[in-house]
């Protein structure tokens, strides 16, 4: 902004205070560190996060980030498998994504021809999937935001999609069965990946046992159906930088019969499970797929 010159003999105001500097800025700076000095490249996207990516990209982009194979059909083949059960598959089908966390099944999503629409609330995930589409030419829609405002506000406007695509949101819920419940009145068809919980299966694993807390259990109703949420205590070491949970210091696994008798009751009457591995080293995990015939 540039400041005008005031006219010969005019007395000046005092000048304003100037802003308090945030606190993550008040040490010193490299301003080096802040821009990049290299030649535009797709590489250079990936390295802002650099360390921070659990996902490795296909050949075809050129890039190194993670490990894990994610955008891989074999290595992940969750999408390709919910599509073959879908009726015509995803092709031409408005999908809503909750919690795309790296973008991987947003873009094979795309490659199965669906229209997606994403919500992420961390601002970390948020910013990797704007990089991912930069970087892959992804015509989905990225939002930020609560995925339960977003919900609700669709119920509002009356929006609804052909499916939802719930993968890795649901157990990190504090209120489990209202997201269930909003999902289930925007879509009839969704496809859920969840930890659950299972009593002999938690027990038998110390690590997984050791984050329940027993007495701080709750039985809890939504829309007239009661279950029993139990409560998973999150780590000040669980703060890494693949970290992708919510914002608060714990969430409350639903029963697998819990789940699955909620989406009956609201006539979801076809559910096909593709995995069911209650001894997953994180605690027991299921994906599958819900429909509303």
């Amino acid at each position: 902004m540039r400041i005008p010159f005031s006219k010969p003999g005019r007395k000046r105001p005092p000048a304003a205070a100037p802003p308090e500097t945030p606190s993550h800025l008040k040490a010193t700076i490299d301003l080096r560190e802040l821009h990049c000095l290299r030649p535009p490249a797709p590489q250079n996207l990936v390295d802002i996060f650099p360390g921070g990516w659990l996902t490795g990209f296909p050949p075809e982009y050129g890039v190194t980030a993670g490990k894990v194979n994610c955008f891989d059909f074999q290595e992940d083949p969750r999408v390709f498998w919910a599509g073959e059960r879908i009726a015509g598959g995803f092709r031409g089908k408005n999908v809503l994504e909750l919690g795309p966390f790296e973008a991987y099944n947003t873009w094979q999503l795309e490659r199965l021809g669906a229209e997606v629409t994403a919500v992420e609330s961390s601002k970390v995930a948020f910013l990797k999937c704007l990089l991912v589409k930069e970087i892959t030419g992804l015509r989905a829609r990225f939002l930020h935001g609560d995925a339960l405002g977003f919900l609700e506000a669709c119920l509002k406007e009356g929006r609804s999609f052909d499916a939802v695509w719930a993968s890795g949101i649901l157990y990190h819920q504090t209120e489990p069965l209202r997201l269930l419940s909003l999902i289930m009145r925007v879509t009839r068809t969704i496809f859920v990946h969840t930890h659950y919980y299972d009593e002999a299966a938690v027990q038998a694993s110390a690590p997984v046992s050791g984050r329940f807390d027993a007495a701080r259990s709750e039985i809890r109703g939504w829309d007239g159906f009661d279950a029993v949420h139990h409560r998973y205590g999150y780590r000040e070491t669980d703060q890494g930088p693949y970290f992708a949970a919510g914002p608060d210091a714990c969430s409350f696994w639903l029963e697998k019969k819990d789940i699955f008798a909620f989406l009956n009751r609201a006539g979801f009457s076809r559910i096909e499970i593709e995995v069911d591995n209650p001894g997953h080293p994180n605690g027991p995990g299921m994906c599958f797929l819900a429909v509303k015939p």
